[in-house]
């Protein structure tokens, strides 16, 4: 009796754990998101083999970085819910072009377009960090203060 017993509990506990695992595992596919896109150039051109970079928006911090396919296509997988922007990147690591500000949402599959400003890449480098901060801040709806200091005296008789 207590052999039957003690498989009982056993097999108990077995199914409770594993049903546990399951829909652990059933939450945490629901909980995340998938990016993908394609990059392309100003002109329409597909961008291959190019680094593309997916940054968050509150944090700026990036939050994972693939290659371009042939296609020009890049996909990130197991993401967050939060806001995100894509960037293209050159093989010499400047940003080429941002995409707009997107928000991914638990389960959501989100496909977007992000195109590099050859032009300016061309012309300047690249899209400066300075710029990429200012519109990551302004999508987060930072306000910026700029102080000018005075450097007169300070003293009104002088």
């Amino acid at each position: 009796m207590r052999r039957l017993v003690a498989l009982v509990l056993a097999s108990t506990f077995a199914l409770h754990t594993a049903s546990t695992f399951a829909l652990a595992a059933a939450a945490a596919a629901q909980g995340t998101a998938t990016l993908s896109g394609t990059a392309r150039s100003s002109s329409g051109e597909l961008i291959e083999s190019s680094t593309v970079q997916l940054r968050d928006v509150m944090t700026g911090q990036l939050v994972d970085s693939t290659t371009s396919d042939a296609a020009g296509g890049f996909t990130f997988t197991g993401l967050n819910p939060a806001s995100y922007v894509v960037e293209v990147v050159n093989a010499q690591g400047v940003v080429i072009g941002t995409s707009a500000v997107t928000a991914v949402t638990a389960g959501a599959t989100v496909t977007m377009s992000v195109t590099a400003a050859t032009a300016v890449a061309s012309a300047t480098g690249g899209v400066s960090t300075a710029l990429i901060l200012t519109a990551l801040a302004a999508a987060a709806g930072v306000a910026a203060v700029v102080v000018v200091a005075n450097r007169g005296q300070a003293s009104p008789s002088q």
